[in-house]
């Protein structure tokens, strides 16, 4: 009676076991990427405890995103890179006047500054992808990536910011355990991080100043021959009477039978 005992009491065992590998809460496994402003940035400020840009942001501004840097193994990532940072600022509503760039051979400072002038750029973005690399069922997926950003003012010198960003997802492979098998979880892909590392860029950046208040339209004078309003005709009963009005001349033609 006790080994039979035993016995259920193991094969329950074994089927709770089995219902609880079956049914796993789901887990992130993407670490929150970290981004900081590196040294020799231009002014930074602290708000809500957080160091970020001191910077104030014109709605009237045109910006520009230039394609990032990217790895020799993984071409393409530049430009999507790009693409998510557009992403990024359009749900975010900070610039009405936003162009992603396209077509551009040279990445160098000087040749970026001289495209941005020629398109009369106020703010630019560019960056580069130093680390990419896709994950698995077995691998972590992990993004390093720079961003500059760049104010171009007409009556000042130019005021840049590099901040940095790093994020990993975890893979979490399958485990054989005593009674049961663990599932196991592959690695968010690399190209999932770069839309969160440039999310976390554009939270450094302050909100936008409110538009401009429109001036009022000038008032126009009235026409003085519109301000008289035209008089209304006398009624019958204001028209004097009959016998007071003076007689009619004689006509100028005779009539027939008056002659």
């Amino acid at each position: 009676m006790p080994r039979r005992f035993f016995l259920l009491l193991l094969l329950a065992a074994s089927f709770l076991l089995a219902a609880c590998g079956a049914y796993q809460k789901t887990v992130s496994t993407v670490k929150r990427a970290v981004v900081s402003i590196l040294p020799g940035s231009a002014a930074t400020t602290t708000r809500a405890g957080y160091t970020t840009i001191d910077i104030e942001l014109d709605p009237g501004w045109k910006v520009g995103i230039f394609q990032f840097l990217e790895p020799v193994h993984a071409p393409g990532t530049g430009a999507m890179a790009a693409q998510a940072l557009l992403a990024e600022l359009n749900a975010r509503a900070l610039f009405p006047n936003l162009t992603l760039e396209q077509g551009v051979t040279d990445f160098t400072p000087e040749g970026i500054l001289a495209r941005a002038e020629k398109k009369g750029y106020d703010l630019i973005f560019t960056g580069e992808l130093t680390y990419y690399l896709d994950g698995g069922d077995h691998q972590d997926a992990r993004v390093e990536m720079l961003l500059g950003i760049i104010r171009r003012q007409k009556d000042g010198p130019l005021l840049s910011w590099q901040l940095k960003g790093v994020q990993t997802a975890r893979a979490v492979p399958e485990k054989d355990l005593f009674v049961y098998r663990k599932k196991g979880r592959p690695a968010s892909p690399a190209s999932a991080l770069l839309y969160s590392i440039t999310g976390a860029f554009c939270d450094l950046l302050p909100p936008p100043m409110p538009a401009a208040p429109a001036a009022p339209a000038p008032a126009v004078a009235p026409h003085p021959a519109a301000a008289e309003e035209p008089s209304a005709p006398p009624t019958p009963a204001q028209m004097p009477p009959a016998a007071d009005l003076p007689p009619l001349p004689p006509p100028a033609v005779s009539l027939p039978g008056q002659q």
